[in-house]
């Protein structure tokens, strides 16, 4: 058999080459039937270079020697070539966020102007690109066509199934810079850091209450509105927020989840296991601002004012 030569041997294109240039090459066809963007008559200087490199390839079958891949059409041996040099000639005049295909800046854009040219037909959601609409649909199909190998439940996105995976990995990829506390969920890191920035966007419209998140904003919003969405299958009782079901549920079981480490005494609330840890430590937080006198529970600091508002009003 012929030797070959160590000149003749191409080397295999990195896996994470692969995937990047996979990705510049996945151009959806509503992306490309959408209204031609004036942007498409100036390339940049950049871009020239790039295109006369393509010319001189091999017209018949466009091979790059640089990754050792070939491409059938020049538009695609473009963009492979533009993913070796790292060159992103595209730049939005908005943020000056750069972008190696043009198609990519024109979906870009679309978070400046708002535009959100994909609708879907059944709830008529619009989004900014035709892959949201598609992940959307399956909401609407049940689709769910990536599987864990773990434990084999389903999920309609991928993202949700990489954040998943992590659930049996205990990868936790998304750390906080201020206390090194570390999150499977960037989300997740996110709600965190407003506990380090105090910031509380979410604002009550009736009682001008502001909230850290969003869903303790929905949760808070019950109180005005008296909806109660959490129901007790065995008495029917209706709560406004799931934890205090739970908690109600221990009087129909019976169950006493919280145990005093003291003296082995059991509750079926946390709060009151607190309470109790006061005998043990015979901690008096509960202070009367009269007489400075302190108490280890505020019901008795309570019924302790009682005796002063008598004083005074004799």
């Amino acid at each position: 058999m012929e030797e070959l030569e160590p000149s003749d041997i191409k080397e295999e294109p990195e896996p994470e080459q692969i995937k990047e240039e996979q990705e510049e090459l996945s151009i959806s066809r509503d992306e490309e039937q959408l209204e031609t963007d004036p942007l498409m008559d100036s390339l940049s200087h950049e871009e020239n270079e790039v295109q006369g490199h393509v010319q001189s390839l091999d017209k018949s079958k466009l091979s790059c020697g640089r990754a050792g891949q070939s491409s059938s059409s020049s538009r695609n041996a473009s963009v492979h070539v533009r993913s070796n040099s790292g060159d992103k000639p595209f730049t939005c005049e908005e943020c000056c966020k750069s972008f190696r295909r043009l198609c990519h800046l024109k979906t870009h854009r679309r978070i400046h102007t708002g535009e959100k040219p994909f609708f879907c037909k059944e709830c008529f959601k619009c989004f900014r690109e035709s892959s949201s609409l598609r992940r959307h649909m399956m909401t609407h199909t049940g689709e769910r066509p990536f599987f864990c190998l773990q434990c084999h439940q389903s999920f309609s996105q991928i993202s949700n199934l990489r954040t998943h995976v992590r659930t049996h990995t205990g990868e936790k990829p998304f750390a906080c810079k201020e206390c090194d506390k570390s999150f499977s969920e960037k989300s997740s890191l996110r709600k965190h850091m407003t506990t380090h920035t105090g910031e509380k966007p979410f604002a009550c419209q009736d009682c001008d209450q502001r909230f850290s998140r969003k869903s303790v904003l929905r949760t808070h919003m019950r109180i005005h509105t008296g909806e109660k969405l959490f129901s007790c299958k065995e008495c029917h009782k209706s709560f406004s927020r799931s934890y205090s079901l739970t908690s109600h549920m221990l009087t129909h079981t019976g169950e006493k989840f919280y145990a005093c480490k003291d003296c082995s005494k059991e509750f079926k609330h946390s709060s009151v296991l607190r309470r109790h840890m006061l005998t043990h430590k015979r901690e008096k937080p509960f202070s009367c601002a009269e007489c400075s006198k302190s108490f280890s529970r505020s019901y008795v600091l309570k019924n302790h004012m009682l005796a002063h508002t008598k004083e005074h009003t004799i």
